[in-house]
């Protein structure tokens, strides 16, 4: 019997886990990892935000502060509609684990492993991809300061953040820990891109794979109907196996609109944020 979290959503679980998003057996330390990333996301926000109270209002201005803070807040939304969706992953895992119990052949199966397979290493080669970019990007951040220690100079160079931000307090004082929640924020916001992302591929992954195995059943129904010479016994077993073919569909259809109804808002918000996101950033360059 194929376990459905086992063999194909391992990774992802792994992923969800860390953040807290796993829909099975929460914990209240999972509780606790979820307020925390949480606290970092909408913290950074705000205090993006929190620029407009000791500043003057310029047209550049308001659009540099929403690029980034809009940018940010995508995290937000995406982090907490899905954490409201727990449940909704819960159910249709099960109802994915239902039909796959119902799979009849070998080659149905292999058709299971094959799409298995390339959910997993698409989830593998995002989270690889994400890990190297976050990795270059703060080696980026602090290479002048390896530079000072490799070869030192004289002459202070002046720290700039990558964001403008308004933490009440002397920035140039506290700057590599302001430096560090930006960097944990944006951080967390990737990781978060990354563990709910993937997780959404590779069950869309999974519904392609059961529209395959859908066309499997349809032609061999039809290879039955042209070798076997014709008597109503066997156009019972082709229809019976057309059936099977048509109810599996059936179900890789509503397996799609569920997934697509239940995060249709995300989307929509996530959409509509990142237009605004993109075209203000587009719009200072």
């Amino acid at each position: 019997m194929i376990c459905v979290t086992t063999q194909y959503f391992s990774r992802n679980r792994m992923l969800l886990l860390v953040m807290g998003l796993w829909p099975y057996q929460q914990s209240k330390f999972d509780r606790f990892r979820f307020i925390f990333f949480l606290s970092i996301l909408i913290s950074a926000v705000l205090f993006q935000f929190t620029t407009f109270l000791n500043s003057k209002y310029t047209a550049d201005f308001v659009v540099k502060i929403l690029s980034s803070a809009l940018f940010f807040t995508i995290f937000v939304i995406k982090y907490i509609f899905f954490a409201i969706n727990t449940e909704t992953v819960k159910d249709l895992l099960t109802q994915l684990q239902h039909v796959y119990d119902q799979l009849k052949d070998e080659y149905e199966n292999a058709i299971v492993e094959k799409y298995g397979y390339n959910a997993k290493r698409v989830t593998l080669m995002l989270t690889t991809f994400c890990i190297c970019s976050i990795s270059a990007l703060i080696v980026v951040q602090f290479w002048s300061n390896v530079i000072d220690i490799i070869l030192p100079i004289n002459v202070s160079r002046p720290h700039h953040l990558p964001i403008l931000t308004e933490y009440f307090v002397d920035q140039e004082k506290y700057f590599f820990l302001i430096l560090l929640h930006l960097n944990a924020a944006f951080c967390t916001g990737i990781a978060v891109v990354v563990a709910i992302g993937t997780m959404l591929i590779a069950y869309l992954i999974h519904i392609c794979g059961l529209f395959k195995i859908t066309s499997y059943r349809i032609k061999y129904a039809m290879r039955k109907s042209i070798l076997q010479n014709y008597c109503p016994k066997n156009d019972m077993l082709i229809l019976e196996e057309i059936r099977y073919a048509v109810d599996l569909h059936r179900q890789a259809m509503k397996l799609s609109k569920t997934l697509v109804s239940r995060f249709e808002k995300m989307l929509f918000c996530l959409i509509a944020v990142g237009v605004i996101s993109l075209s203000l950033n587009l719009f200072q360059i």
